[in-house]
């Protein structure tokens, strides 16, 4: 059994995910999916790099939007993610990415032809999806990704609108051209998750040998340092020694160290 973890930034992301679970179209006796919401693209890069690090998975993705251009958030996702894997091309290999957003994945199923043009607001697809569900996007009641809509979405899916072969022909419209959307470049997942051979795993694992040390010993995005750093430092040496931590409390409030009697921060451990 292969153990998918993915990193969604939003509902609809999950939405889509939750159609190919409940579908029956990923192999389940093949792999295993546990899907986690982020709440946001910010929030991406510290949960990527939990589950990263946990090693309880054999492949974990980042699924977010690139309609953040316009905010540079997509390059801060990214950037941030290099510091956990160490180059762009790690980054690259882990993330699934949709232009203008996530809806794309919703909606490229409803159409035999490419859509367009797409908006990169909710409210700027509300012309879209009121195309193809009319029950849950009006002008008067633009469509925002509330829980009923998605609902309604999914249930053109569970009563057999779409099927597998659909689904994968009408997501091969999308070129994986980043800078022309709407694209995405999901559909080396969706088929992999299909298929009834493993070995497409691969192209979404981040690479072994030398690299596969630096995984288990990577720190949180800007507490640690990146690979770059590392090797530069330790070159020539054999063996590099870090501190794992157990049990953390986080407060909500950040505490001065003085609180506890120490005056400087220390350059390696201090007894408290």
């Amino acid at each position: 059994m292969i153990n998918i973890k993915l990193i969604l930034e939003g509902n609809e992301e999950l939405a889509f995910f939750q159609i190919l679970e409940e579908g029956g179209f990923i192999r389940s006796d093949l792999y295993r999916l546990s899907l986690q919401v982020a709440g946001g693209a910010s929030k991406i890069p510290s949960l990527f790099n939990q589950a990263f690090q946990s090693g309880r998975y054999d492949v974990v993705l980042a699924v977010y939007d690139v309609d953040s251009f316009r905010t540079n958030e997509f390059a801060n996702v990214q950037n941030k993610m290099k510091i956990t894997l160490g180059s762009q091309e790690e980054v690259n290999r882990v993330s699934i990415w949709s232009n203008p957003t996530g809806l794309l994945l919703l909606l490229a199923p409803c159409s035999s032809e490419k859509l367009g043009p797409f908006g990169k607001s909710k409210k700027g697809c509300s012309p879209l999806v009121h195309k193809f569900y009319p029950n849950i996007a009006t002008k008067a009641k633009p469509y925002d990704a509330q829980e009923f809509q998605l609902e309604k979405i999914k249930e053109a899916f569970r009563f057999g609108q779409y099927n597998l072969d659909t689904l994968l022909q009408r997501m091969a419209l999308y070129a994986q051209d980043i800078q022309n959307p709407p694209s995405t470049n999901i559909l080396p997942l969706l088929e992999g998750l299909c298929s009834e051979t493993t070995a497409w795993v691969k192209q979404f694992q981040f690479h072994r040998g030398q690299k596969k040390k630096w995984r288990r010993m990577l720190t949180k995005p800007h507490s640690g340092v990146s690979k770059e750093f590392f090797d530069k430092y330790f070159k020539g040496r054999k063996t590099a020694y870090a501190y794992r931590l157990g049990e953390i409390k986080t407060y909500d409030t950040p505490r001065e160290l003085s609180l506890y009697g120490v005056k400087t921060a220390p350059q390696s451990f201090v007894y408290i």
